[in-house]
């Protein structure tokens, strides 16, 4: 996680999880972590076709 703390913003890159742990929660606790250490926003990039990832 890289956050600029001047202006609360984080920004989540490169997130990748192991097939043997999707669907347990990962990605949703990596989000919440980024606005827990502060962040008012946070961006993020998801690829078109990843439906799961972009309802998160």
């Amino acid at each position: 996680m890289r956050q600029q703390s001047s202006s609360s913003v984080g920004y989540l890159q490169d997130r990748f999880t192991a097939p043997s742990t999707r669907n347990k929660g990962v990605a949703r606790v990596s989000t919440e972590t980024v606005t827990r250490h502060g962040a008012q926003r946070y961006g993020r990039l998801i690829q078109e076709h990843n439906t799961v990832a972009r309802f998160l």
